[in-house]
């Protein structure tokens, strides 16, 4: 055959191809295959054909799984798959994410009703109840008011969560972050306040408290849903317990005189629950799966980034599989959300390359759940609640290290890859005043610090254009990643909202618990739709998905 020139026979083309690769995974420096035409005639064709072979999966599923990047817009996603691949030995650009295979993709819109630009209450409330928010507040529709607490408004503007409408359908349910439990995007699966920020009882004014409210804790531990979540695992003790000796100084403590956590034990006993709570990693490894209700709180705070753990504090993957785990035990099925939440604090401070490494952790999970379900009845859903002002720039050479420097202007100023359009790293980077004491000119070397390799470490700042003392999020649609029941229902743009009605129409929970429409398993599909094949589905999945992941470990 011929293409634009080049010309193979198809049998002789893929062995180039396959050796080529087999060279390129043996020494990632070898970058032949690339350069000539054959390599991506023939990458074409297979993308092609792969694609042509995958069908709808329009089966009911009975589990669903959502894995929220907090803050992990596209150029956090390329950056992170680059990085990866690098990690691994390759240049990185070629590489893939595990949930970049995935065959249904789509964009969402993230704004909040009041915000152009949103912040992560409002994003959460709107993937996990289908109702966009104000900005910062939580499980409100847009009808509440920001820190303004009044009962009458309250309860008419409370909207319920897919973790209710998984429970209202007999499904187990389960939420795991890396964040503190209260935080803004878990607390949105069983929390409603005007402000996000309200996760002890002393952040909440007194003339609010008068009014009846509720700090989020406080809600997970005495209210619905939240103390009948059946997995629970994050961080966040100081925010529970009174008297609590304060760790982060950025966050409250109580002065109720209550230790939440011992009060939700007390109420698991009372209901005659099989239940346990655990605060480290060897009590959660250990933890056996006939245990029906699990909540682990295992640092006062956040979770350490990744990298910075400790012995005793667990991965994301190894909480996402714990709670896998416990849940499959229901034959009705579960709902499972799981959230990267230090993906964002990192970017916050502009450190790009924990940020990254952050998104590394939070592919291992991901992979970790696709190795523990089955696409056949298992809907996994991989997004973002918003993005970040992260910009991808310059010129640098191909596998240049993505976290480090890139490209060098005229003036012979070397740069970073990953910049930001605002942040703490403005002060890193600018000369204030020059170092002969005159002020900044419009000369780039003599307003700008000019890096070294030295100066670039994971904690170093990257450079932001505008100073701020926590960086912004981005305003740009986020990507969203699906396989499994239903999966196609997400390819195109839509609104951030979409997410929760296609995990309800996928599992016959919520608003179609009582209007479920029919799939396989001796059910007639709904009209005008075809028999899903989702053997061939799972099986084109796994065989496109093998050679990278041989690749991974080499």
């Amino acid at each position: 055959m011929r293409f634009q020139g080049y010309s193979c026979q198809v049998f002789s083309c893929r062995v180039f191809i396959f050796v080529l690769s087999f060279l390129s995974a043996i020494d990632s420096s070898f970058s032949v295959e690339d350069t000539t035409g054959a390599y991506w005639i023939e990458l074409g064709r297979t993308e092609i054909e792969e694609g042509l072979k995958v069908l709808r999966n329009e089966r009911v599923g009975k589990n669903v799984i959502l894995f929220v990047g907090d803050g992990m817009g596209l150029s956090t996603v390329t950056a992170g798959r680059i990085f990866k691949g690098q990690l691994a030995g390759h240049r990185g650009e070629e590489g893939f994410l595990s949930f970049e295979k995935f065959r249904n993709v789509g964009l969402l819109k993230t704004y909040n009703i009041d915000r152009q630009v949103p912040d992560s209450a409002g994003t959460a409330t709107a993937l996990f109840t289908g109702v966009k928010a104000n900005y910062y507040t939580l499980g409100l529709d847009g009808t509440a008011t920001f820190n303004v607490c009044r009962s009458d408004v309250e309860e008419k503007a409370k909207v319920d969560s897919m973790i209710v409408w998984g429970m209202a359908a007999g499904k187990s349910t389960g939420v795991v972050t890396t964040t503190r439990v209260t935080h803004a995007t878990p607390a949105a699966t069983f929390a409603h306040s005007a402000n996000r920020d309200w996760e002890c009882d002393t952040e909440i004014p007194e003339a609010e408290r008068q009014n009846g409210c509720k700090d989020i804790s406080r809600q997970l531990v005495e209210n619905e849903p939240g103390r009948s979540i059946n997995v629970f695992l994050g961080g966040g003790e100081q925010t529970f317990r009174s008297n609590f000796t304060k760790n982060d100084s950025s966050l409250c403590i109580r002065g109720d005189g209550e230790d939440l956590i011992s009060n939700w034990m007390k109420y698991q006993e009372n209901q005659n629950r099989k239940f346990q709570y655990v605060a480290d990693k060897k009590s959660l490894l250990a933890v056996d799966s006939s245990v029906d209700y699990l909540l682990g709180i295992f640092s006062p705070s956040n979770l350490p980034y990744d990298k910075d753990r400790g012995s005793q504090d667990p991965s994301l993957e190894e909480m996402t599989a714990k709670a896998i785990q416990i849940l499959s035990r229901n034959s009705k099925g579960y709902v499972l959300i799981v959230e990267g939440g230090r993906i964002d604090h990192a970017h916050h401070n502009n450190l790009a390359e924990i940020a990254m490494e952050e998104v590394v952790a939070f592919d291992s999970a991901i992979a970790k759940a696709l190795s523990m379900t089955n696409p056949k009845d298992t809907l996994i859903v991989v997004t973002a609640d918003h993005s970040h002002a992260l910009s991808i720039n310059g010129y640098p050479k191909r596998g240049n290290p993505i976290e480090g420097l890139g490209d060098i202007t005229k003036e012979g100023y070397q740069y970073q890859t990953l910049s930001y359009i605002n942040g703490p790293g403005y002060t890193q980077h600018r000369l204030q005043p020059n170092p002969d004491g005159s002020q900044p000119s419009s000369s780039t070397l003599s307003t700008w610090r000019n890096l070294s390799n030295s100066d670039v470490n994971r904690t170093f700042p990257h450079m932001a254009g505008f100073w701020m003392q926590y960086e912004s999020h981005g305003g740009e649609d986020v990507p969203v990643y699906a396989l499994g029941p239903m999966a196609h229902l997400f390819n195109g743009v839509h609104e951030q909202t979409h997410v929760a009605f296609t995990i309800a129409y996928s599992t016959c929970i919520g608003p179609y618990l009582k209007n479920c429409r029919d799939g396989e398993n001796g059910l007639k599909p709904q009209k005008g739709t075809g028999r899903a094949s989702t053997t061939q589905e799972s099986l084109t999945f796994l065989l496109f998905s093998l050679p990278f992941f041989v690749l991974d470990q080499i």
